[in-house]
């Protein structure tokens, strides 16, 4: 039988509150660009015709042949929907004269859009009298082939197979899975639809054999390797199939067993084994009888053994209950706990204490000028009352582990709060999310500086996240030169101010604004692309520091500025 391929999805909540929470209009302007007033003119737009016809091509971007049967999409005054005919031909008729963004979409194939995984623009296209024929291209799928086998040359059967890639989280370099599949019964996988681009082959060694018997296959990067740090990249292009074979260490599995303590009566638990890159690896367990666990198959070398559990929690009627009318029910509360585990024969009499994942709360002083500040930055929980919510806060892991987390609000009706529920011992980096036009000026932990030092956190934690929000905040404008191509303004603040940085379109004019920015100083960039950017890396920036302006900016302040073109293509 064939390989069995199985995408890996990756999806990122900007904004996890709870069932249903609608953000006002002025702060919703501010993070989509939506405008009600807008969404009329579009409206009425789309009902405009005329006499210009627009024929067109679709075609494969490496071979330049046609491709049939694609979806093609016109989308902006007039929006229209085409299905390629054989020849790759399109035809939109009865259009007035306008700009419009072409794009065309077919299984097995990617954008523009796409292949800039949504952090560039494609250049709209002029429709006029007398216009030519419009190409749009179609850049075709890759795909990884090769065969698991053991040093011997025997065949690895169902092992889990993935491709990660190198790709920026928040501003940072990460290694995040892509795609995957497992080996048939010879060996082989198959890979496919992969954007071009540099991937990483692993596997986590677990097999039928690992099932079977008391010898297990270790985990390993492509060639063979245990740490990605020594791995071989594998090199994807557009519509080619690349061979990478993978040889696995069969070794003498181990035993390791325990007691896990702090667990409350009748609550059940999962054991798990970490990586050193903090990826989970096929081994688990339950908690049984007494709390003693055992990993009956466990290779040699280096992990974090985790225990998890969760526990209902009622809160005053509140949990469990619908959100209308009832405010917002609280999460299950997870208890966690992990020890160090190297492995070199049996394990026996592990200890492994859990305790309460914190609970955050978060503390909001707004010190505003304009009393109209807090109504732009309120949100809807139950559609008939409303909640001061200024500022969101994003928890982004920093110590190797897995699981970032989202400030909440929950409680009832009358005793709405925000916090960051169910956070693990861990060391973090907090970003802020402020409403509307305002800045978070000052965001403490005890002692720490959230703005500028990590978070640690210990089990059990519960002292609050102070934050001060001001609306004073300074606005930059200007033009960027964008070499007739669209692109992107970056604002990146040094390290006498400690915000995130942000990104804004610059519209076909060359023009960009970005309002709600602290005082301080900051550096701004005008990139074709932002899909490469390790803007929160000020040793990565400096390659991109040749065409950057600095600003410096007061309270209140309305500063402007030009900006030349940094293309990512030629550094």
């Amino acid at each position: 039988m064939k390989g069995v391929v199985f995408p890996m999805f990756r999806s990122r909540m900007l904004l996890l509150f709870v069932a249903a929470v609608t953000i006002s209009g002025v702060a919703q302007a501010q993070f989509t660009g939506y405008s009600p007033q807008r969404g009329i003119q579009r409206q009425q737009a789309q009902a405009q015709t005329g006499n210009i016809t627009m024929s067109g091509v679709v075609v494969n971007s490496v071979t330049g042949e046609p491709i049939a049967r694609a979806m093609v999409q016109m989308n902006g005054m007039v929006s229209r929907v085409a299905l390629t005919d054989s020849e790759g031909k399109f035809q939109f008729e009865n259009l007035p004269e306008t700009q419009a963004m072409l794009m065309a979409h077919k299984p097995g194939f990617f954008s523009e859009m796409e292949l800039r995984q949504n952090m560039g623009r494609v250049k709209p296209t002029v429709i006029s009298a007398g216009m030519g024929s419009v190409t749009v291209k179609l850049s075709p799928a890759g795909v990884v082939t090769g065969r698991v086998t053991t040093a011997d040359g025997e065949p690895v059967e169902s092992a889990g197979i993935s491709l990660k890639v190198r790709t920026i989280q928040n501003g940072r370099r990460q290694l995040m899975n892509r795609s995957g599949a497992s080996t048939d019964d010879d060996g082989y996988f198959r890979i496919g639809n992969l954007q071009p681009g540099t991937y990483y082959l692993y596997s986590n060694g677990f097999s039928r054999l690992s099932i079977a018997s008391d010898e297990v296959y270790s985990p390993a990067y492509y060639p063979g390797v245990s740490d990605v740090s020594g791995a071989s990249a594998i090199d994807v292009r557009a519509g080619s199939t690349t061979v990478a074979d993978l040889t696995l260490r069969r070794e003498k599995a181990y035993r390791v067993s325990g007691v896990v303590t702090g667990l409350l009566s009748n609550q059940s638990a999962q054991i798990e084994l970490l990586g050193p890159d903090g990826e989970n690896l096929p081994i688990r367990s339950g908690v049984r009888e007494g709390n003693i666990f055992e990993l009956p198959r466990v290779p040699a070398g280096s992990y974090t053994l985790k225990v998890v559990s969760q526990q209902r929690v009622n809160v005053g009627g509140g949990f469990g209950a619908g959100v209308t009318g009832q405010g917002v029910p609280r999460m299950p509360q997870l208890y966690t706990g992990s020890v160090p585990l190297n492995v070199s024969g049996d394990v026996t009499n592990v200890s492994v204490s859990v305790q309460p994942a914190a609970t955050i709360p978060i503390v909001v002083r707004t010190d505003f000028t304009n009393k109209q500040t807090n109504q732009a930055a309120s949100v809807s929980i139950d559609n008939q009352r409303r909640y001061q919510q200024n500022v969101m806060l994003h928890l982004i892991r920093t110590d190797g582990q897995r699981g970032d987390n989202y400030a909440q609000m929950s409680g009832s009706p009358d005793n709405m709060s925000l916090s960051l529920q169910n956070v693990e011992p861990g060391r973090y980096h907090l970003e802020f999310m402020p409403m509307g036009n305002t800045y978070v000026r000052s965001a403490t932990y005890g002692n720490t500086d959230v703005l500028r030092d990590d978070l640690v956190v210990a089990g059990g934690d519960s002292q609050p996240i102070d934050v001060v929000v001001r609306d004073d905040s300074a606005s930059v404008s200007g033009t960027a030169h964008c070499e007739d191509t669209q692109c992107w303004v970056l604002i990146v603040p040094d390290g006498t101010i400690a915000i995130q940085p942000r990104q804004t379109f610059v519209d076909p004019q060359g023009s960009f604004q970005q309002m709600g920015l602290a005082p301080g100083s900051y550096r701004i960039y005008a990139f074709d692309r932002l899909d490469g950017i390790e803007y929160a890396n000020p040793e990565a920036m400096k390659a991109f520091g040749a065409h950057a302006e600095t600003v410096v900016l007061s309270a209140g302040q309305k500063a402007q500025v030009n900006v030349e073109l940094t293309k990512v293509s030629d550094q």
